[in-house]
């Protein structure tokens, strides 16, 4: 979605340059990241356990320290986030080795900061996490990272953290942050503190993820994904894939869903950028961003929603192709040699229509220079339109399927994109009745109010074809939420279950009956939570009443 494999053919990265990821630690031993120097693919640098309070620390030693091992943030030792190592993957998971995930940098060091914990974390310690990645306040000090990411939040502003940043940025340090995952524009900390590259999250169809926040702090997009859908048919969740980790030792990849997942696509990006021109300062990228750096007029980004900057999207999608070439133009690259001609993208090779789907979209962009003509885009089925059937890039295409009169079945069709740049194929995938929905046990679905407390629930099956009814309700705004409890621990929506959410908040009156509401859940949803806590879906998992 983010033209990667175009910016790889620009550069890979470079270890010269250091993320510095603060968050739960890391699994150093996890065979696609491993330890720098120890193992021939190792991605991680030493960093530091900035955690204070020995009882969220979890730590066998209880002290601050240099080891930024993750040793969970479950107090039961049973289904921990290791949230970040999910994030350090995203950003440098080892890459073209033959095995698990790609990184966003093939080459750059990623610095583990360590704090979070079982009660999340506190101000005090990300403040002084984010001055070590800086280097100290001592503002003669050479900065040990390059670029901070937190996929981290909490509500509100905090000045001790706002301070930290100031000096981070004023020592040449970029300063990413997820936006938060609870569909608000209410300001959180870090995401809408100032000098902060504030990221929300788009799904598989480049739109807004459900759970992003937005607002006017927002300023890039980038895919968080969501693991309540399966828009490509490809029978996984759609959400980000990458390292990952269990309380047992056992290592693995899953997929997560969050503002957590958008930021470290950004942070990579951003990694690959200093890789072609180590002297881009935050100055710049704030001005690339928004398109008005005087040194280029190459984009970094491509514009979704409403023409121009947005509250939902910032100045658009992030673009790597598009950011490496910007990067090369601006005063001190030069050694990236600019695309000549116009370059063919495009968002997906395969839409998927389920049987509830009618509508989906493919984003055609120019990752070169110049313009893209899109001189034709044909389909070759009956049930199956395209609009429009050319233009110039970029250009989002409608694809829209008619299911009147057909037999029960699958169906398949391709779209075919010609442009002056090249061709482009997309394979369409269609069902007609048949199965709607797949046996995961009894669901539980909650009603949650705007602390996400628990206000009423109830309980489904596969017997009941999945339809639930929630009476005595009070008026309200509300979230809605289903998942599994397959460990029988209170909480539904952990590690081990399925999970779901309606896509928009509720609002009820008291006395109505409220219809409509649709469910799509998927296995291996994001266990996040904690008010300061991991930016995953949508902030924590949630306490049954009974």
């Amino acid at each position: 979605m983010i033209n990667l494999p175009q910016a790889w053919d620009v550069t890979k990265g470079s270890n010269n340059i250091v993320v510095a990821v603060l968050d739960t630690g890391v699994l150093f031993d996890h065979p696609d990241l491993g330890r720098f120097g120890i193992d021939p693919n190792g991605r991680l640098i030493d960093g530091f356990d900035f955690i204070s309070d020995p009882e969220s620390s979890g730590d066998p030693d209880g002290v601050v320290d240099s080891d930024a091992t993750d040793v969970g943030d479950d107090p039961r030792g049973v289904s921990s986030s290791f949230h970040g190592t999910h994030v350090a993957g995203t950003i440098g998971a080892a890459t073209n080795n033959g095995g698990g995930v790609a990184g966003v940098t093939w080459e750059t060091r990623i610095m583990p900061l360590r704090v979070l914990g079982r009660k999340g974390g506190s101000d005090a310690d990300i403040a002084q996490a984010i001055l070590y990645a800086a280097g100290g306040e001592d503002e003669n000090t050479p900065k040990r990272a390059h670029i901070i990411n937190m996929s981290l939040g909490g509500q509100g502003f905090s000045q001790t953290m706002q301070d930290a940043i100031t000096k981070a940025r004023n020592k040449g340090v970029i300063v990413v942050a997820a936006a938060g995952n609870e569909n608000t524009s209410a300001l959180t900390s870090p995401a809408g503190l100032d000098g902060v590259i504030s990221v929300s999250a788009v799904d598989l169809n480049a739109r807004k993820a459900p759970y992003s926040n937005f607002g006017s702090k927002v300023d890039v997009a980038a895919p968080g994904g969501n693991t309540s859908a399966d828009l490509n048919g490809d029978n996984f969740a759609d959400g980000v894939l990458s390292t990952l980790g269990d309380d047992t030792g056992d290592f693995f990849f899953r997929f997560y869903q969050g503002t957590s997942m958008a930021a470290p696509h950004v942070a990579g990006v951003l990694a690959l950028m200093l890789a072609v021109n180590d002297q881009l300062t935050p100055a710049d990228i704030d001005q690339l961003l928004a398109g008005t750096h005087p040194g280029t007029t190459q984009r970094i980004t491509r514009d979704l929603g409403a023409t121009g900057r947005d509250n939902d999207y910032g100045h658009g999608l992030i673009d790597a192709a598009l950011a490496v070439q910007a990067a090369g133009e601006v005063q001190g690259g030069g050694n990236v040699p600019p695309p000549t001609t116009p370059i063919l993208s495009v968002s997906t090779t395969s839409l998927d229509f389920s049987n509830y789907i009618n509508t989906l979209q493919i984003n055609i962009t120019n990752a070169g220079i110049g313009t893209l003509n899109i001189t034709e885009i044909t389909d070759n089925a009956p049930w199956l339109t395209v609009s429009p059937t050319s233009g110039t890039a970029p250009l989002t295409v409608i694809a829209t399927v008619d299911r009147t009169g057909l037999a029960d079945g699958n169906y398949d069709a391709t779209i075919t994109i010609n442009t002056d740049a090249g061709q482009a194929m997309v394979s369409v995938q269609m069902t007609v009745g048949g199965a709607t929905q797949g046996n995961v046990g009894t669901v539980f679905v909650l009603v949650l109010d705007e602390g996400f407390n628990t206000i009423s629930e109830t309980e489904t099956s596969l017997a009941l074809n999945y339809v639930f009814n929630i009476p005595n309700t009070p008026g309200g705004t509300y979230t809605i939420v289903a998942g599994t409890d397959r460990d029988d621990d209170g909480f539904i929506c952990d590690l081990e279950d399925a999970c779901g959410s309606f896509p928009e908040p509720v609002t009820i009156t008291s006395g109505e009956d409220r219809a409509g509401i649709e469910i799509l859940m998927a296995e291996l949803a994001s266990p996040q939570r904690a008010k300061a806590a991991p930016g995953g879906t949508p902030g924590k998992k949630f306490r049954r009443l009974q």
